[in-house]
């Protein structure tokens, strides 16, 4: 069946539940629903690697490093995995349903590859597509034998009638009772599993934005990417604003700006002014470093302008004390 009598809404989220997945996951519907989620993004990354391999080799060729990711992890958080299972799973299923198919070898789960970001609680997955196109292979064998052991006889009398199904006269409509649901069987290959209820954003921005700190208040994501979009538009690369946004995150961090309002909106650090600028070339090691210094700076003035009240009181105790002796006298 290649189409529907049904007209959907264009890029509407659909979550994928297949039978196959549902008995390799031992009967949990969630972890199936969640097989066919890592399956699709899976399918997104080798095809960002195809392309990133063929732009490293001709920059290799160029003599230039190999900047572009070649990996395939996908990084997604605990709502985002919600979302892209339209809520089948919440947070506890959601956790039971990760460690089952971590126990069946389906996934595993790992931290930031990049040990520069040990900071970075994302967890990152990564799907063993080859573990599963081999139990998927068993089952389809297994399949073909139990088929191959039913008795199919092409004799007039095991075959069915049907003199009920011939247009006439006397013909009444065949009945429905008893008869099992029909179940409809399609071979389309669904085009999209998306992980937002409302906005679909690139790969490449999903990433630069799991780096991005947080603020106090929630920050407008879709504010964000209609920016960062619009540098993409000029020609700016999306792996120095990704760059970028690393060291920002790792410069809020030194100064303990994480979950304040001192985090500038997403929206601001990508638009016209291009805040994202000062932080391309940064080295952290020389923010931590001058932070350190600026702290130890800012003790020592302390210090002085502690020792410096404590020396003014002292000296008008004794100016008060020596004005109430001379009255006395």
């Amino acid at each position: 069946m290649k189409t529907s009598c049904i007209s959907h809404i264009e890029k509407e989220p659909i979550c994928i539940i297949r039978k196959s997945y549902v008995e390799i996951c031992r009967g949990n519907v969630v972890a199936a629903a969640l097989l066919s989620f890592f399956e699709y993004w899976h399918n997104v990354k080798l095809a960002i690697q195809e392309k990133n391999r063929a732009t490293n080799d001709v920059c290799q060729m160029h003599g230039d490093p190999r900047s572009q990711d070649e990996g395939l992890y996908q990084f997604h958080n605990n709502q985002e995995l919600i979302d892209g299972i339209l809520g089948v799973g919440k947070k506890v299923s959601i956790y039971k349903s990760i460690k089952e198919l971590s126990d069946l070898k389906l996934i595993s789960v790992h931290k930031n590859p990049n040990p520069r970001y040990k900071f970075d609680k994302t967890n990152y997955f990564s799907f063993n597509d080859k573990l599963l196109k081999n139990m998927l292979d068993k089952k389809k064998e297994s399949a073909k034998y139990d088929s191959s052991k039913m008795d199919y006889r092409e004799d007039e009398n095991s075959l069915p009638s049907t003199e009920n199904d011939l247009p006439s006269p006397n013909n009444v409509p065949p009945s429905t009772e008893n008869r099992p649901a029909i179940t409809e069987t399609t071979t389309k290959i669904t085009s999209k599993i998306t992980t937002k209820n409302k906005n679909t954003y690139p790969p490449e921005f999903e990433n630069a934005w799991s780096f991005y700190p947080k603020r106090s208040i929630k920050d407008n994501q879709l504010t964000a990417y209609q920016n960062w979009k619009k540098r993409i538009n000029e020609g700016i690369d999306h792996e120095d604003l990704l760059r970028a946004t690393q060291n920002y995150q790792i410069v809020m961090e030194i100064k303990g700006n994480i979950g304040t309002d001192f985090v500038m909106q997403g929206k601001r650090f990508y638009g016209a002014n291009k805040e994202y600028e000062q932080y391309l070339d940064i080295k952290p090691e020389e923010i931590r470093n001058e932070q350190r210094n600026y702290s130890e700076t800012a003790r020592e003035h302390a210090t002085k302008i502690s020792k410096g009240f404590a020396k003014v009181f002292a000296e008008a105790r004794e100016a008060i004390r020596n004005n109430g002796s001379g009255m006395g006298e």
